[in-house]
């Protein structure tokens, strides 16, 4: 097998359908469903589109959505309907966050794939640097592992260079909790992959809070593409 033959790197990104009441939940508490699923909407097409032009080349990209009878209408609204080289998109698998992240990353397993990097729609100042570099880190260390400030994580990446399967990894976890990340790196290292490279702590959007507390340019760029949707941005005024 040549170089050129070999399973590029997988990128996943978890997604759900923009519906009101549905998405983001949290943050409709402060503002109101159709605001909370309208603004989600902006930051999955953020996060897509600054994603998209490494697929193919640098990595494979697949975006995992839910619901699974949502799958066709996700291709339209974020590609419309015509797939760019390296992306994929699928439904996501049943089950609760432990059992998809271990049946993605036992199919990339499967299929040879070098390294799995995860992702959520939560943090839209993720930028492609951000995944080059955990790829670049994936070299050298077995896991890569992006905390955010509320105690889970933003980013997880695993290398399988040995060519085993870490079993049980994810089921150790309680996913949501401030003690997440700290739990994430204790069954890495438990697992083999350590040591685990670090990458900075972000802070996701959970609540109207934070939505203000985005890095200026992340802020302003949210801020675009909401007023474009037609979305009121009281949370937005100090944009």
């Amino acid at each position: 097998m040549n170089a050129h033959s070999r399973p590029l790197p997988l990128i996943v990104v978890f997604t759900r359908w923009p519906e009101p009441g549905a998405a983001k939940t949290r943050l409709a508490e402060g503002s109101s469903p159709e605001f909370a699923a309208g603004l989600y909407r902006c930051m999955v097409e953020m996060i897509v589109q600054e994603l998209r032009p490494g697929a193919g080349r640098d990595f494979r990209l697949c975006v995992y959505a839910s619901p699974p009878e949502r799958v066709e209408e996700t291709g339209l609204w974020l590609f419309g309907g015509q797939l760019p080289r390296g992306v994929e998109i699928a439904a996501q698998p049943a089950g609760t966050l432990a059992e998809r992240l271990d049946h993605i990353s036992r199919q990339a397993h499967a299929q040879g794939t070098p390294s799995v990097i995860f992702v959520g729609t939560d943090t839209i100042d993720l930028l492609r640097w951000d995944i080059m570099q955990a790829l670049q880190a994936l070299k050298r260390s077995p896991a890569v592992l992006g905390p955010a400030e509320d105690g889970g994580f933003w980013l997880l990446g695993m290398a399988f260079p040995d060519g085993t399967y870490p079993e049980g990894l994810f089921h150790e976890v309680t996913y949501s909790v401030a003690e997440t990340t700290g739990q994430m790196e204790a069954a890495l290292k438990r697992h083999g992959f350590s040591p685990i490279a670090p990458m900075p702590t972000r802070r996701d959007i959970d609540f109207v809070a934070d939505i203000v507390a985005q890095p200026p340019w992340a802020k302003a760029e949210l801020a675009r593409r909401a007023r474009a949707a037609g979305l009121s941005l009281p949370q937005l005024a100090e944009t």
